[in-house]
């Protein structure tokens, strides 16, 4: 039985509405089901008996029809109980969250601005014991940065890493209170990006103001509320706006401008954006109120209207303005600045001059019937629409989403009951704040309210305000994550933007001088040779009548390639897009293309068209890899894997497999095992702890592509290693995973004491989504083992993944022969892909078993990755030293092609070798010599 149950609604989410029932239990909605599609169940949580029912028995039901039910609202932007200009905010959290519920608002996020000569963190103890007993509803805090120093840096981290504070906001304006200089600015910005925190800012430019008012006030004498909004004109919001974004996009951090009032700031943003900044604009309800009031002969109405930046004077102009900036996106939320005065506070103290009134006005309590009456009444946006930019803009701006934000099994319940149609008249005679003045009085408003339910409470319902009691026990202060949303893009930006000096190497002189031949042959970072492709396209020539030497060359690739000219497989440039080709210059990872198409076109079977990748990298660290930290090495290898899984994407790629154990370093002989083994993972669903599991796993789903990663797995019932791939499907959801059948005991890959041989056989992964492909991996050392291939054959595989990690000195000779015989012999494409670079720990050299002196590096890892089609033909392989990703369009189709041309499978004879092998095993077997002599008679025991 479900504590409430809301049926026959319209459910609005910001990506989709639909008519349905909502169930709600525990102070979370348990079952969201859509009538609309025959009452079935979208999703409902584990262990509720029945819950795709469209019926659900509930202690309390709530008929919505005709209504809307969409997420409560999120506001991003209050000031409740603020100390601020010589009073306090009059709405404390009581009165402020009771407000907030009686509209239609269910979550908010305050400010904790410290006291000249307190503490950040001291601040915010304080503001939690203001709230913590005396709310209503869910809270969170963004912190405010009104000076800088050493304690101010500290305070942050503590603040994000244990309290769960990740935003804050820093002012341009209120010069000698709040403002910082552009230097601190810089400084906070960088402190928290380092801290993955959000920054907000107030944009006016404080010195202007300064001056303006000072000519304000003494020069023209004017002292009225009038000079408010006179000493700060559109352009002093504009310019600090640009200017904070400017700065913002030099760190490369993501900021957040906070109630941008003025058209001219509004399109500082829009242009912004179209350039690439990562802003977000927040308008405030208070924007859709009358800012000519300003000019009111009543000096208690006009004092009443001022707020910072000032409510626009042109009303009309400025709304519709407001109005296409949020239908465009150029505004991504929508809160209040809610900081309230009584009419006697603003009079006592700014009466006699205009500077001294406390700054703020009302609208928690009417913002969203403010806005979805100036939006969504009048026709400007849709109801989902107005979701996103009440609420669930803001939950994923601010990592609250989709706890907050959204109608979904899991998510908190916060559900307001939304009637569109019914109408109110707004009046500080009938609000609920504690203040006495509405800057939104006598204004009609279509969309209210009808029930408010927060925490599963219902609070909200026939004008009445409910459960106060009940809903101060259930509200809580969120903790927040770092990093998140926001952040998304800002790893890669910062690779994308590293400055490279200019190469004036003769190798790249001559190439920008149209030399064909000056192709780099020796890597300059680690003297290793580049690939033997470069030193045959440098100096293999045939006659001087084939002066480039490309009938040669045509002749080399058919004899080690197998590649001919205007054969089945060729150059794919086609496929790289521009971003993908800008990724690859900006990051310096090399990317190649090709095309493999079957021999023939047939008529019963359509092209089975697949694109694979394969990713080989040099095992990036930010410093000494036995200094860095497992977290900090794991992070900072993400950020450089996502370009080239960004540009795998944009060649349109469907199976991608990365190299092995790609997360960590190749440690696995260093005699640390200690620390080895604490880049092993979970590998389950539920392993939200285990890093890499959890970013592959987003990074297919955002990217809508199957991803193979191969990483050091923890078992989660025997506690052992395995060296695992996993396989993940285009949602992000694991399919299911190998264990490496063959571990490799000689020289410095002795590996058997890290992890245990695998347990799952030759499993073969049906992509049913890419025509039913079959994929496979063979894990590096099982390239050695022809039967291991053999069994990846039988069970149907048509592309077999091999991810490895070896060395010039060990098997390099072997590379381009064993992945390619496996493809011919068992008519399938191989994948060969091999990690790349030298990696050196320099605190603990090391012995094997194999004679050497002790060292500190395994030797080069050559990568030299390529793919081989069915028949045998192979594509170039790609570098011996850097960064690459191999793509290619393959037809599956090629498979049966090839087993019906060669005959592989008529005359494997299978039942000859299975008869040997199991007297082999038995311990029985006699091996079959045929001697020239008579052999000499063993002597008995």
């Amino acid at each position: 039985t479900a504590d409430i149950g809301i049926t026959n609604g319209t459910i609005v989410n910001s990506d989709r509405k639909f008519v349905g029932n909502v169930y709600i239990k525990d102070g979370q909605i348990v079952s969201v089901v859509d009538k609309s599609d025959d009452a079935i169940c979208l999703s409902s949580r584990k262990g509720i008996t029945n819950p795709c029912a469209s019926d659900w028995p509930a202690k309390r039901m709530i008929d919505a029809e005709h209504k809307m039910v969409m997420p409560g609202g999120l506001d991003p932007h209050t000031h409740l109980q603020l100390p601020f200009m010589g009073t306090c905010a009059i709405d404390d959290f009581e009165y402020g969250s009771r407000a907030a519920l009686c509209g239609g608002t269910t979550c908010h996020i305050d400010f904790v601005i410290p006291a000249k000569d307190q503490s950040l963190l001291d601040a915010y103890h304080t503001w939690r014991s203001w709230a913590d007993t005396h709310t209503h509803m869910d809270y969170a805090f963004h912190g405010g940065i009104t000076h800088w120093d050493e304690s101010v840096h500290k305070d942050m981290g503590i603040l994000v890493n244990e309290y769960g504070v990740t935003s804050f906001k820093l002012f341009l304006a209120y010069e000698g209170l709040f403002m910082l200089n552009d230097r601190d600015i810089i400084a906070v910005m960088k402190r928290a990006k380092e801290l993955g925190a959000m920054v907000l800012c107030h944009a006016e430019n404080g010195y202007l103001i300064t001056d303006a008012q000072q000519r304000i006030f003494e020069e023209f004498g004017i002292a009225g509320p009038e000079g408010h909004q006179l000493s700060r004109p559109p352009e002093f919001e504009a310019e600090a706006t640009h200017r904070a974004m400017v700065i913002a996009n030099y760190v490369n951090t993501p900021l957040y401008v906070v109630h941008v009032q003025s058209v001219d700031a509004a399109r500082m943003i829009q242009l912004a954006r179209q350039k690439g900044y990562n802003v977000f604009g927040e308008n405030v309800a208070a924007c859709f109120a009358d800012g000519s009031q300003l000019w009111n002969t009543e000096f208690d109405t006009a004092a009443g209207y001022v707020m910072s930046p000032p409510i626009a004077v042109d009303a009309r102009h400025n709304q519709q303005e407001m109005i296409n900036m949020i239908a465009s996106g150029t505004i991504s939320t929508i809160g209040t600045d809610n900081c309230t005065f009584t009419t006697e506070q603003k009079k006592r103290l700014g009466f006699d001059d205009f500077r001294k009134i406390p700054n703020g006005v009302n609208g928690i309590e009417d913002r969203m019937s403010v806005v979805y009456n100036a939006c969504v009444h009048n026709g400007h946006i849709s109801p989902q629409k107005f979701v996103e930019i009440t609420s669930t803009n803001a939950a994923k701006i601010f990592n609250l989403y989709p706890q907050k934000g959204r109608i979904d099994v899991g998510c908190d319940a916060d559900v307001v009951v939304w009637d569109a149609q019914r109408s109110r008249v707004i009046s500080a005679a009938t609000h609920h704040h504690r203040g006495d003045f509405n800057v939104f009085e006598g204004m009609e408003v279509y969309g209210c309210a009808d029930v408010t339910i927060s925490n599963g409470t219902v609070v909200w319902e026939n004008e009445c305000f409910l459960n106060a009691d009940i809903a101060k026990q259930n509200a809580k202060f969120l903790h927040r994550k770092p990093f998140g949303y926001a952040f998304e893009t800002v790893s890669v930006r910062d690779e994308q933007r590293k400055p490279k000096a200019v190469d004036r190497s003769a190798t790249a002189v001559a190439a920008e001088n149209g030399d064909k031949n000056a192709v780099e042959l020796m890597d300059d970072r680690d003297g290793q040779l580049v690939s033997v492709e470069n030193v045959l396209r440098k100096y293999v020539k045939s006659s001087d009548a084939d002066k480039d030497g490309d009938a040669c060359h045509d002749e080399l690739d058919r004899i080690i390639y197998g590649i001919r000219p205007r054969s089945f497989i060729e150059a794919h440039d086609g496929a790289i897009t521009a971003n993908a080709k800008q990724l690859s210059v900006a990051h310096d990872f090399e990317l190649q293309s090709v095309k493999i198409s079957g021999k023939y076109a047939e008529e019963t079977r359509e092209p089975r068209h697949l694109t694979i990748g394969a990713i080989q990298n040099v095992y990036h660290c930010d410093g000494d890899i036995q200094s860095q930290s497992v977290l900090q090495q794991k992070q900072y290898l993400h950020a450089c894997m996502q370009p080239m899984i960004e540009s795998a994407a944009e060649c349109g790629v469907n199976v991608l497999c990365l190299q092995e154990c790609w997360n960590m370093p190749f440690a696995f002989a260093t005699r640390e095992k200690h620390w080895t083994l604490e880049f092993a993972e979970y590998i389950d669903e539920d392993c939200a702890a285990s890093i890499s599991f959890s970013y592959i796993a987003e990074m297919a789903k955002q990217h809508r592509m199957c991803i193979i990663s191969p990483m050091l797995e923890r078992d989660t019932v025997r506690d052992t290693v395995h060296n695992t791939a996993v396989v993940f499907g285009d949602d992000g959801c694991m399919i299911g995973k190998h264990r490496k059948n063959h571990i490799p005991r000689i020289g410095d890959f002795n590996e058997s004491t890290y992890y245990m041989e695998g347990d799952t056989g030759h499993p073969v992964f049906n992509l049913s989504a890419y025509h039913n492909a079959k994929i496979a991996v063979n894990i590096c050392y099982g390239r050695h083992h022809p039967l291991n291939w053999m069994m990846f054959g039988l069970n149907g595989a048509e592309v077999v993944f091999n991810p490895s990690a070896t060395t010039a000195s060990l098997s390099e000779h072997l590379w381009n022969i064993e992945a390619r015989n496996a493809a011919i012999a068992n008519n399938y494409y191989t994948v060969a892909i091999n990690r790349v670079g030298t990696e050196v720990f320099s605190k603990t050299p090391f012995t094997s078993g194999d004679g050497q002196a002790a060292h500190n590096d395994f030797g080069h890892f050559y990568g030299s990755s390529y793919i081989t089609a069915p028949n045998g033909v192979r594509t170039y392989p790609l570098s011996r030293t850097k960064d690459g990703l191999l793509v290619a369009d393959i037809d599956l189709n090629l498979c049966r092609q090839v087993k019906d041309e060669w005959g592989f499978q008529m005359t494997a004879r299978y039942e000859l070798y299975a008869q040997k092998l199991k007297e082999y095993i038995s311990g029985d077997y006699q091996q079959q010599i045929v001697y020239d002599k008579e052999p000499p008679q063993k002597k008995e025991k």
